[in-house]
């Protein structure tokens, strides 16, 4: 396989995961999924960052690349690629997102040039805590201690830490995954772009929430924590017969719909129905179930934590 071959896929993990921090030892043959007996596409990688490195200095070695590559590198956003904003210019970026959110957790695909509103022409703070995330992990090009510090003092979840291992840092890979996905159901094989097991550790909190304390248990009801898939699943068909929509959908809207929590299915169901509004239109299913719950405040007026809440006490009176 040539290297126009090898970048395709390093531009199909671009695309589809919105960076190119690619696992070390990431293998495959889409760019996409995981295969053991697939290219060594991290490998792959971190050589092209060998030889851009040594093109950039003008160092006379073998691995000097062309214009075209450098340019095709720079495209997907590799993480050693040149940038338009240095080290510290971008952390002020992210500096002023976490002072206005709280939290350094950046959205996918997020550029800014203020920290708090989109901007195509600003970097991309996801890919950048990415890039941040990898050089800790691999050890490549690493970070001085002036930066470390920056990172700490904006709560960033290093990878290598200890802060790995705690229920903390996990919850805030699962509320990223939330942000991105608006539910919780999380495949047990999924790993995030750093190699963490969040769906195992999904399925843990699942298995052992009797032992979880009022504070974990509120935290992860708070995004919309499925606790039983097997009563879900079964809740959520039974609405699907009651309002008389199974026969309009698909199987994939089925399966998505089955990713959210049957309480606040239902409440969207029933807040369509008695404002006259379409459950299916055009073949589709209302987009009001595939929208985060702030999202559906904000345009509908709903709480659904609420009306969650109020209907179930009344359903037990």
């Amino acid at each position: 396989m040539g290297w126009h071959d090898k970048y395709a896929l390093a531009e199909q993990f671009y695309l589809h995961y919105g960076h190119c921090c690619i696992p070390l030892k990431f293998k495959t043959f889409d760019g996409i999924n995981y295969d053991e007996n697939g290219i060594k596409l991290g490998s792959w990688l971190e050589k092209q960052g060998c030889a851009y490195r040594d093109t950039l200095a003008g160092k006379p070695t073998a691995r000097i690349m062309n214009e075209e590559r450098i340019k095709l590198l720079e495209a997907i956003e590799a993480p050693f690629s040149k940038r338009a904003y240095n080290w510290f210019q971008t952390f002020e970026i992210a500096k002023r997102f976490y002072d206005y959110h709280g939290h350094s957790i950046f959205p996918k695909h997020f550029k800014t040039l203020n920290g708090i509103d989109f901007d195509e022409k600003g970097p991309n703070l996801y890919t950048w805590s990415m890039i941040q995330g990898k050089k800790i992990r691999h050890s490549i090009d690493k970070l001085t201690e002036e930066q470390i510090e920056a990172l700490k003092s904006i709560q960033f979840k290093f990878p290598n830490s200890n802060a790995s291992r705690t229920w903390e840092y996990n919850y805030s890979l699962a509320q990223s995954f939330y942000q991105e996905n608006f539910h919780l159901n999380v495949p047990y094989e999924y790993m995030t772009p750093n190699e963490e097991k969040l769906g195992s550790w999904i399925d843990t909190q699942r298995n052992h929430q009797k032992e979880l304390n009022s504070y974990q248990k509120e935290k992860l009801d708070n995004l919309s924590m499925i606790w039983s898939l097997h009563d879900n699943n079964h809740e959520i068909n039974t609405l699907f017969e009651l309002y008389g929509i199974k026969k309009f959908l698909n199987k994939n809207q089925l399966k998505q719909l089955k990713n959210y929590p049957a309480k606040e299915v239902e409440v969207k169901l029933s807040y369509l129905v008695k404002n006259g509004l379409p459950v299916i239109k055009d073949e589709k299913i209302n987009e009001i179930f595939f929208m985060s719950n702030l999202n559906v405040e904000a345009k509908y007026g709903l709480r659904i934590k609420e009306l969650v809440t109020k209907q179930y006490i009344n359903k037990e009176k």
